[in-house]
C-alpha cells in the first residue's frame, strides 16, 4: 500500500512541476480575480442646467415652448347623514330564515316591498333619463 502510495504522490509532484515546490506563503498571496470581483457603477454628479425655476421658464419662453399655467382644482364637499336609511335586520332563528314562521314571511315580504319600490324608481328615472346605469350613478354626484 505505501509503495502505490509514493508512485502516486511522485506522479503528482511532476504534474504540477514548480508550482509543487514553492512554499505555502508564496502561494497564499491575496489576488483579486477580476472575473469574481463585483463590478461596481459610480453615477457622475448631476450638474442642473438651469439654476433655477425661474431661469428655465425664461429660456423656455425665448425658445417658443409654451408652458400651461398649473390648474387649480375646485375642493369637493361630501356630506353624509349619520343615519342609516335601511338597516339591516338578521334573519331570526340560527342564521337562516324559515318561511313557514309569520316572522320570516314578513322578513322575506318587506324585502320584496323594498327591492320592487326601488325598481319602479329606477324605472321612472329612466322615462327621464334614458341612458341612465345604476353602476355610473355614484360617479355622476
Amino acid at each position: 500500500m505505501a509503495a502505490p502510495m509514493l508512485r502516486s504522490l511522485s506522479c503528482l509532484s511532476r504534474a504540477l512541476g514548480p508550482w509543487s515546490w514553492q512554499s505555502v506563503a508564496v502561494t497564499q498571496s491575496i489576488a483579486v480575480v477580476p472575473v469574481r470581483t463585483k463590478k461596481r457603477f459610480t453615477p457622475p454628479l448631476y450638474e442642473p442646467k438651469y439654476k433655477s425655476e425661474k431661469e428655465f421658464i425664461e429660456r423656455s419662453r425665448k425658445a417658443g415652448v409654451v408652458i400651461p399655467p398649473e390648474r387649480l382644482e375646485r375642493p369637493i364637499h361630501l356630506a353624509c347623514t349619520a343615519g342609516i336609511f335601511d338597516a339591516y335586520v338578521p334573519p331570526e332563528g340560527d342564521a337562516r330564515v324559515s318561511s313557514l314562521s309569520k316572522e320570516g314571511l314578513a322578513q322575506k315580504t318587506e324585502r320584496l316591498k323594498k327591492t320592487v319600490a326601488s325598481q319602479l324608481s329606477i324605472r321612472k328615472i329612466r322615462e327621464y333619463d334614458a341612458n341612465f346605469k345604476i353602476k355610473d350613478f355614484p360617479g355622476r354626484l
